[in-house]
């Protein structure tokens, strides 16, 4: 009962941090109707890391191509600097699936981020996860995040490729923000699993995911 089992239910047993498994085994175990990292007893304090906004200096990407320069603000909650992992992600804009035939056209580059400062890159390269001919771009880096109420800032720069400059958006950006407790870092499949740090490394846990990740539509013209 002290860890939020019901000792009338045969079939509740405790779902708490302090029973190991069981707040990742997909089973609700002590019938409260809340699932591991959803359950009270599975959830560290509340520390929330969060985007700010993300700010585009270059507002035009000519159909040339060129580089635009951004700026990402990061805000944190606790009283206390943490570390965390961002991933940034490009895309062309539309999807591009290659017609039949014995020699389709090539698909379309997202371009690279070429340069980051205020974080430490781990990994970076071209990478192709959604089914398309296209070829995205990912960054992943490790920033620390200064403490409430000051802003952390990321300045990086992506250099986009020659585009056809269709109507609607030519480049598609996310950017995700996680660490060490949060309970669902969002984005795309290679932003998602482990974050810096040990899972229990900033004595608290992000329970609102809402915030951060953040998706930009580039316009070549």
């Amino acid at each position: 009962m002290a860890l939020g089992s019901n000792p009338a239910l045969a079939t509740s047993t405790p779902e708490a941090l302090a029973v190991p498994g069981s707040c990742s085994d997909g089973t609700d175990n002590d019938g409260d109707a809340a699932t591991d990292l959803n359950d009270s007893g599975c959830q560290l304090p509340m520390h929330d890391l969060s985007i700010k906004k993300l700010n585009q200096v270059t507002t035009v990407v000519p159909c040339a191509g060129g580089t635009a320069n951004f700026n990402l603000l990061i805000n944190n909650g606790g009283p206390t600097a943490d570390s965390a992992e961002l991933g940034i992600y490009l895309d062309s804009q539309p999807s591009y699936i290659p017609p039949a035939g014995p020699n389709p056209a090539p698909g379309k580059t997202a371009g690279s981020v070429t340069s980051i400062s205020g974080a430490t890159v781990t990994g970076a390269g071209p990478i192709n996860i959604d089914g398309d001919a296209d070829v995205e771009w990912l960054t992943k880096a490790v920033v620390a995040v200064k403490h409430s109420p000051a802003t952390t800032t990321v300045q990086f720069s992506v250099n986009f490729p020659a585009s056809s400059c269709t109507s609607g958006p030519d480049f598609m950006m996310t950017v995700d923000l996680c660490h060490g407790n949060d309970i669902a870092p969002l984005g795309v499949a290679p932003l998602n699993g482990n974050c810096a740090g040990a899972a229990s490394s900033d004595g608290g846990q992000d329970r609102n995911s809402a915030n951060d990740i953040v998706t930009k539509s580039i316009d070549a013209q």
